[in-house]
């Protein structure tokens, strides 16, 4: 089933704001192990709306 115009924009924009949220937690220069972790979360997230797509 094909998504609607409007999920598939939402779904394009929560990924666009993942992305801007990594390249800002690189910048916060925190413990690496908790950078990871979080990148390893949001990166789950991300695939898992691309595979909604």
């Amino acid at each position: 089933m094909k998504n609607s115009f409007v999920v598939e924009q939402s779904i394009k924009n929560v990924c666009a704001e993942i992305d801007n949220l990594k390249e800002k937690l690189k910048l916060l220069g925190i413990d690496p192990r908790d950078y990871y972790k979080m990148i390893d979360s949001l990166t789950v997230v991300r695939l898992h709306l691309d595979s909604m797509r």
